[in-house]
């Protein structure tokens, strides 16, 4: 790879899309260590994170011709063919974007220019860095092994034809980034089924936090020491996709626990604003985050590690996964299999201690690993050419069957349909002959045995 000419002081791009924070904090923690950033989005995000540069004067052009063009009285093929001067503002901002900046840091698998990608072959033309970060889950995982393609009150399921198309559309999407990236950072358990070259490790950058926001520097973040030890336990589950979360499931065993005569207070926040997010997590004692979760520590969790909360997370695969974690990287929260997260609330309500110690090592572990300027000195790594050896990841080592999100009894359904109907082969996986076979004695399996 090219290094900058100033590997100091790269102009650095970020967007453009923000999931769960991670780009608003990565831009700050650029900024930290004086470095050139812009932040873009395309379109706010729903829960108000912010913190988005102003949008450039170009789009804003191409909005107000969008808008007069819109309320215009005139058939569909009039308007698209006045939609050319939008087009143009629109390559115009791109090339703007392009030209003006060293590195381009894109976030879930996106890039400026949708499926033509024609931006990233022309930053890599110019010998620019391309980042692309395809880790956060269902940018990159098969669509068949991915909870959301459920409901939210899981009561239906996306066509079985469809599953097929997104997860052709994945692979797709995983081949063509791979082309034109300097470096694709992926998740060992969401990343690795389409990828063929090796990846930067998602656990080895960390996802960066802003520990120094009001919020978090208010002096009532521990505030559930004054409440004593008698008072209900303050339960805290907020899911944007309560079927892929595990919702139902947690409310089950709540109530379970309340008939065993433990006094729990359990909070459900659901589609709220980030900020009401955070004040609930403040006056929780601990966080129920999912059940059936491919990482050990996701943005809800991150978040109530910066409150000193301990979190509880669920999943099929998660101490499998710590040998693809590098050392020092794994995050503390309480982790265990679905089927072991009434035991795991029960222990956390039962034993003040351990989740006060469990949250402290999170604090600890996210002010030491996880800052945002940490995280923003390790992508500088990146663009300085500049990787450890234990940062890579080969996706040819890592075979997990249980993906995110949904039941193993759901995911054998699934790819059994699949293959019954369209071949093994519609799973897009035959460079991967290992995890073909894999599924197919999935698919043959009963299903109760899950």
């Amino acid at each position: 790879m090219k290094q900058l000419k100033n590997p100091r002081s790269p102009r650095v791009f970020l967007g453009p899309v923000e999931v769960a924070g991670y780009y608003r904090n990565l831009a700050k923690g650029f900024r930290e260590l004086g470095v050139q950033c812009t932040f873009f989005t395309f379109k706010p995000h729903p829960f108000g994170y912010g913190g988005e540069d102003p949008k450039h004067w170009i789009l804003k052009l191409e909005d107000k011709l969008d808008s007069v063009r819109s309320r215009l009285p005139l058939p569909k093929f009039i308007k698209r063919i006045l939609g050319g001067p939008s087009g143009l503002l629109r390559i115009l901002w791109v090339l703007t974007v392009v030209f003006s900046h060293d590195v381009f840091i894109f976030g879930f698998g996106r890039s400026l220019t949708g499926r033509s990608k024609w931006d990233l072959r022309l930053i890599k033309f110019l010998r620019k860095v391309i980042v692309i970060n395809m880790a956060h889950g269902s940018e990159a995982r098969p669509a068949y092994l991915n909870g959301a393609n459920q409901t939210p009150d899981g009561k239906s399921f996306s066509p079985l034809e469809k599953i097929v198309e997104s997860a052709k559309s994945a692979r797709d999407l995983v081949l063509t980034n791979e082309r034109y990236a300097n470096y694709i950072i992926g998740a060992p358990y969401s990343t690795s089924y389409f990828a063929n070259k090796r990846m930067i490790n998602w656990f080895a950058l960390g996802v960066p936090v802003d520990l120094n926001s009001d919020a978090i520097q208010s002096e009532e973040i521990n505030d559930q020491s004054s409440r004593g030890d008698k008072a209900a336990i303050r339960i805290l589950h907020s899911p944007s996709h309560p079927a892929l979360k595990g919702t139902p499931e947690i409310i089950r065993v709540v109530q379970n626990l309340k008939a065993k005569g433990f006094s729990i207070e359990l909070v459900l926040l659901t589609g709220k604003p980030h900020s009401e997010v955070l004040e609930e997590i403040r006056r929780c004692d601990f966080v129920v985050d999912q059940i059936y979760s491919d990482t050990p520590m996701a943005g809800f969790a991150c978040e109530a590690a910066c409150f000193r909360k301990a979190s509880i997370v669920g999943g099929y695969g998660l101490e499998e996964l710590k040998g693809h974690v590098p050392a020092g990287m794994w995050p503390p929260t309480y982790i265990c299999h679905p089927n072991q997260i009434q035991s795991a609330i029960e222990k956390l309500i039962k034993d003040r201690g351990f989740r006060e110690n469990l949250a402290a090592q999170a604090w600890h572990f996210l002010e030491s690993q996880w800052r945002a300027d940490v995280v923003a000195s390790r992508y500088l790594s990146l663009v300085n050419d500049q990787v450890p050896e234990d940062w890579w990841i080969d996706p040819m080592s890592v075979s997990y069957l249980a993906g995110g999100g949904q039941k193993i009894e759901r995911t054998i359904e699934t790819v059994r349909e699949i293959i019954n109907k369209y071949g093994v082969a519609s799973l897009q996986l035959t460079h991967r002959p290992d995890l073909e076979q894999a599924f197919s004695e999935l698919a043959s399996a009963n299903s109760t045995n899950g």
